[in-house]
C-alpha cells in the first residue's frame, strides 16, 4: 500500500494542481488546484442489480439473480 503526490496541469485554469494517487485499500486519485479551486475526488458506490447485469451481459457473462454482499467502502 502506497501513495504519491505530484503536480499536473489543471483542466480548468491550466495552472499547476496537486494530484495524489493512492492504492490504500484500492486505487484512488484526488486533485486540488489552489489557483482556481478545481477539485476532484473519487466516489465509492455500487451498481444496482439492473446496472450490474447490463454490464455483465455486455461482457458475455451470465446475469445474476441477486446482488453479492456490498459493504466495503460505502
Amino acid at each position: 500500500m502506497s501513495s504519491h503526490s505530484y503536480g499536473e496541469m489543471c483542466p480548468n485554469c491550466g495552472k499547476n494542481m496537486d494530484v495524489t494517487d493512492s492504492n490504500n485499500p484500492y486505487p484512488q486519485r484526488s486533485c486540488q488546484c489552489i489557483s482556481c479551486g478545481f477539485t476532484a475526488f473519487m466516489e465509492v458506490e455500487y451498481m444496482d442489480l439492473e446496472e450490474l447485469n447490463e454490464l455483465r451481459e455486455e461482457g458475455d457473462f451470465e446475469p445474476i439473480a441477486t446482488l453479492p454482499k456490498q459493504e466495503f467502502g460505502v
